[in-house]
């Protein structure tokens, strides 16, 4: 090789070391683990936002692809925080990721008695992203509309009303009080409802999944269940045999709440709520 020949191939080692040495400087190196069941994924950043709420104030979350979890709390306000991480494909290698933290977009809009919030915000796409959402909201309030595309929704220690909307994922529901819609793709739904009043309606449908309600013992409840191809397992007094595809039954004494279950590929259980594990 001639001289000059030498001095361009140190020259292009030269730039491509230099190149690595300053990618290195303003980007982490991930190395992803693939066994995490919800998939490989990686935090980019994190944001927390607190809005002051009446009790008995209407909220309405939606997040573009990811986890919402809601707790009630004694305060008149809302508190949120958003975690992204990014997806990766589902096998083991090296990322290269951007130095520079991001931070999730929380947009919202409203006041104190009515809030609407978007995850990361109106016509804006996950892009690989998913958003893990964490708010509490005053034990009294009004649900209007929480939902996500893929992901768990889980509520808790709340009273009022709440619609709940998902296309996949997992939907737990405790110690809630009021009446009840929720709507899931596929997946499974699981409710704890106490306090059940005659005024009371609850709506649970899922497409492909199985549905789990708990009711105080001593409820009084007309239920109507749809489930063309599973089963019912109850363990109430006055439930007769299930003859697919529907059934219906009276609980309790008196005027009773509205109890709709629809499992269209999945089983119903109805169970006593000193049953909950």
């Amino acid at each position: 090789m001639s001289l000059n020949g030498r001095r361009r191939v140190r020259t292009i080692l030269g730039f491509s070391l230099t190149a690595v040495f300053w990618l290195s400087l303003s980007c982490v190196i991930a190395v992803v683990d693939s066994r995490n069941p919800e998939g490989p994924s990686v935090s980019l950043g994190r944001a927390a936002k607190s809005f002051p709420f009446r009790s008995g104030g209407s909220l309405s979350l939606e997040n573009s692809f990811g986890n919402i979890q809601i707790e009630g709390w004694e305060r008149e306000e809302i508190e949120i925080m958003v975690e992204e991480e990014l997806e990766f494909p589902s096998s083991p290698r090296f990322y290269f990721l951007g130095g520079e933290r991001s931070t999730p977009k929380i947009w919202a809009e409203g006041d104190e008695e009515e809030l609407t919030i978007q995850i990361p915000g109106p016509g804006k796409k996950s892009e690989g992203s998913r958003f893990h959402c964490r708010l509490r909201v005053p034990q009294s309030v009004v649900l209007r509309e929480i939902r996500t595309s893929v992901g768990e929704i889980r509520i808790s220690g709340v009273y009022g009303s709440a619609g709940i909307r998902g296309d996949e994922g997992y939907i737990v529901v405790r110690n809630f009080s009021g009446p009840l819609l929720i709507s899931l793709g596929r997946g499974d739904v699981e409710a704890e409802i106490l306090d059940l009043r005659p005024e009371d309606e609850v709506h649970i449908e899922v497409g492909e999944g199985d549905i789990a309600l708990f009711l105080e013992p001593a409820v009084a409840a007309e239920i109507a269940v749809e489930t063309p191809a599973g089963r019912v397992i109850e363990d109430f007094e006055g439930i007769p045999p299930f003859e697919p595809p529907s059934l219906r039954a009276k609980l309790g004494e008196g005027e009773g709440a509205k109890v709709v279950l629809v499992a269209r590929s999945g089983n119903i259980r109805i169970q006593k709520i000193e049953d909950l594990p």
